[in-house]
């Protein structure tokens, strides 16, 4: 018998700015009270957009309740829609699944069931009227239990799927991204260690790693962490239960991180389906991340956007068995058409005005440069007083028998890396640049601290202000060169100039641009402002379901596909300029945009050659 068995029954609650009240089970209430998980409360969720909506001060932790909360709704909601009999072939499904951990957890799958209705019960609050009602306990204690079971694994999946981000979220693995673009030494050893836990998870088997997908930096961060992570105390008897939804959360996060083309239960392929089923709830077009942020975000930045039916969107998911009857696909009722529309609408207008703003970008972009110049100073072990705050702060570690640095990528304590430690890093870069000869890192930083813009200026505000531009190059080819181009063929060589700095033709180009910048004491960022409605560009996997068939959203809705068309033939990257007191020298401004407007031009001349 479960001792203290009431304190599992014990839901939590958190007041939210969005949802008013997130309930919190006792399982999550450990993992939130990790030290990885409280870290979350210092990452900004929205990097330095804080210097231009001051109210967004939005973390990753309140950002992943939010999640796991949707995550929760969903899948309840995807069930109690669900036809019975698709409902019983999942549940059938699923137990395999589960059938499969215990054995790995040494767990006898029928004490399972037993204790967790005696310690927890419903609290999924799943509640599927039956179609036949004269047979109101038309499921089995075994099935309740599967449902609640897989219901506290996906918003265990939902909650974690930030907890590998580095200090202001994107920004450090963005500025390592580019670092290792342009320097041919490979400063981390993390991708290695990621494989090899995937190669260790018995249910995903990994057999070919170049079918591995490149993921960002922070998502294979969390892998790793999730690998260390149990749930444990020395007063529970519980704790096979707890981690049995832990390892399964784990798995539905890391699902699509493997080939997901064998499985060990090859005895029955729907297993698989039911895992990546699962993981649209986590990731995929319309998940419970897009869900939270499309709301959480403009709200906490005082916007009035295109605010969309969350509700409706929820209350419209649906379970379906795939048209070839082999595995399981989440759609979306038809009736829900119009918030779909008004969803991803918001999520357009979001990348347009908060993500996208210029002055979100160029700070943003600011702090990557900043990054990079710190990492070029430890690979080439100059500037022994940087060096040693670098080491200071566990940045760098010192080789002993060289007496060089080098980068040490938060491998240890990695709960100590949050936003603060960076700050505090940077604003003693800062005192001692402050003492000496200023120069761009220093003027950089007097940006990213203290929000001093005199120091840099945009190449545009505004999407008219960037057709301008284009207009400019377009007029000035047609004058100088006699060839006439189309905008969109001048967009497509620039953005693919820009998209592919690993490529020598191309990467020359950037490095002539900023060489003749650097002669005149000048920076130039450029941030990518490609913006993401659906998660795959060429194929949008949303369905709907029409008169019990499935559509495509797009298909379904000719307002998407116009949508969609805004996000391409348009230039991909904004411009800024780094130099002392930029914003007020127009010499240094116009001498700037004719080296990047003269090098663009004979690029483009030269390609069409």
């Amino acid at each position: 018998m479960i001792e203290n068995k009431n304190k599992y029954r014990k839901i939590r609650k958190i007041r939210d700015v969005i949802y008013d009240y997130i309930e919190i089970t006792p399982i999550e209430e450990r993992i939130i009270n990790s030290k990885d998980f409280q870290r979350l409360r210092h990452i900004s969720q929205n990097s330095l957009a804080y210097f231009t909506y001051p109210s967004n001060t939005t973390n990753r932790f309140s950002h992943s309740l939010g999640v796991m909360h949707l995550g929760g709704k969903m899948f309840i909601k995807a069930l109690n829609n669900s036809e019975s009999i698709t409902l019983k072939e999942f549940i059938s499904d699923s137990k395999i699944i589960l059938e499969f951990l215990c054995k790995e957890e040494d767990i006898v799958f029928e004490d399972l069931v037993e204790n967790w209705i005696t310690t927890l019960g419903n609290f999924s609050g799943f509640n599927h009227l039956p179609l036949n009602l004269t047979n109101p306990e038309w499921l089995t204690k075994e099935e309740l239990t599967i449902i609640n079971i897989l219901w506290q694994s996906v918003r265990i999946g939902c909650i974690l799927h930030d907890i590998g981000h580095y200090p202001y979220s994107h920004l450090f693995e963005f500025a390592f991204k580019k670092f290792q673009d342009q320097d041919s030494t490979p400063i981390y050893s993390i991708d290695e260690k990621y494989k090899e836990i995937l190669k260790n998870i018995k249910l995903l088997e990994v057999t070919n790693e170049t079918l591995l997908p490149e993921l960002p930096l922070h998502e294979m961060n969390g892998v790793i962490l999730l690998d260390n992570l149990r749930i444990t105390d020395i007063k529970d008897n519980n704790d096979k239960l707890s981690n049995l939804c832990l390892k399964l959360g784990k798995i539905l996060f890391i699902y699509n991180k493997s080939d997901n083309n064998n499985i060990v239960l090859k005895k029955n392929p729907n297993v698989d389906k039911v895992l990546e089923c699962l993981h649209t709830i986590i990731s995929s077009d319309i998940d419970a991340d897009r869900l939270d942020y499309c709301m959480r975000d403009p709200n906490n930045s005082g916007m009035e956007l295109g605010a969309y039916d969350l509700q409706r969107i929820i209350d419209s998911t649906v379970f379906k068995k795939k048209s070839n009857n082999e595995g399981y696909e989440i759609v979306f009722n038809i009736v829900a058409l119009s918030a779909i529309e008004e969803f991803f609408h918001q999520r357009f207008l979001m990348y347009e005005y908060l993500i996208f703003h210029h002055n979100v970008l160029r700070l943003d972009g600011t702090l990557e440069y900043v990054i990079l110049e710190l990492l070029k100073i430890v690979t080439l072990n100059k500037d022994k007083e940087v060096l040693l705050i670098l080491e200071k702060h566990s940045l760098v570690i010192t080789n002993s028998e060289q007496g060089k640095h080098s980068i040490k990528l938060f491998q240890n304590q990695f709960y100590q890396y949050d936003d603060a430690w960076f700050k505090t890093l940077l604003m003693d870069v800062f005192h001692i640049l402050e003492k000496r000869e200023k120069n761009s890192l220093f003027y950089a930083l007097e940006l990213v601290l203290f929000r001093n813009t005199n120091h840099i200026f945009s190449l545009w505000k505004r999407t008219e202000n960037g057709n301008d531009f284009l207009l400019k190059i377009k007029t000035e080819i047609e004058g100088r060169h006699n060839i006439v181009l189309e905008e969109k063929d001048i967009i497509n060589e620039i953005n693919e100039l820009f998209d592919n700095v690993k490529v020598n033709t191309e990467s020359n180009v950037i490095k002539t641009i900023s060489d003749e910048l650097h002669k005149k004491k000048v920076v130039m960022i450029f941030k990518n402002t490609k913006k993401k409605i659906f998660k795959d560009a060429k194929k949008n996997k949303t369905k709907v379901l029409i008169n019990n068939k499935v559509k495509s959203v797009v298909q379904a809705s000719k307002y998407l596909e116009s949508l969609k068309f805004c996000t391409e033939n348009v230039i991909n990257y904004n411009f800024f300029f780094i130099s002392e007191n930029i914003k007020h020298n127009d010499n240094t401004i116009n001498e700037s945009k004719e080296v990047l407007l003269n090098n663009l031009i004979k690029y483009i001349i030269n390609k069409k050659s």
